[in-house]
């Protein structure tokens, strides 16, 4: 066999191969995380490559700009304090684990509180890869591939689309409950 037909011969594999639905699957899966892993670098360090980048006017190519500043976070107290005019939700996501080498983790538990009533929200999330040993430490979550644990007790844990529509759905019920409210005071 000629060298030629073997790079033809394995060309043609490679064509077919590409073809298939899991291969294209895993392609775009592999596209995807490479566009989230640069946004999270841009996030955290700001652009690195922009379109035409040396033609722009402004250019300050004497110093290296300022790194951006990491947020701090702080307590907000009094919150139940504040007056019931303003509606107040608080949110806590559980995930998969941190955000590490720009591969966001997935949500596993999303649960909200209305500060006002104290009404209270919670879902448990089916991730889409494994939960990091340290996230399960912390949050008492863990999922064996099909199911999900809290602290050794199964939970009921829907999709992240099905969840996220019951959050708007609750906070929907949260917003209605606020202007009968108002309105039945204010007669």
């Amino acid at each position: 066999i000629k060298y030629s037909e073997k790079l033809d011969k394995n060309r043609e594999l490679r064509r077919v191969k590409m073809r298939q639905p899991d291969v294209k699957r895993r392609r775009l899966i592999l596209k995807q995380e490479r566009a989230t892993q640069k946004g999270a670098y841009e996030a955290s360090e700001g652009s690195s490559y922009q379109s035409e980048d040396g033609l722009a006017e402004n250019q300050d190519i004497e110093a290296i700009p300022e790194a951006v500043p990491k947020p701090t976070f702080n307590a907000v107290s009094k919150l139940k304090d504040m007056s019931p005019t303003y509606i107040v939700h608080v949110f806590d996501l559980e995930t998969t684990g941190l955000i590490k080498q720009g591969i966001m983790p997935h949500i596993t538990q999303i649960a909200a509180v209305e500060m006002h009533s104290g009404n209270q929200f919670t879902c448990y999330v089916l991730p889409k890869v494994l939960i990091k040993a340290s996230a399960e430490k912390v949050t008492g979550i863990v999922f064996d591939g099909t199911d999900l644990f809290v602290n050794g007790q199964k939970v009921d844990a829907l999709t992240i689309s099905d969840a996220i529509g019951k959050l708007l759905e609750w906070l929907g019920q949260l917003f209605l409950l606020h202007i009968m409210e108002g309105f039945l005071t204010s007669e």
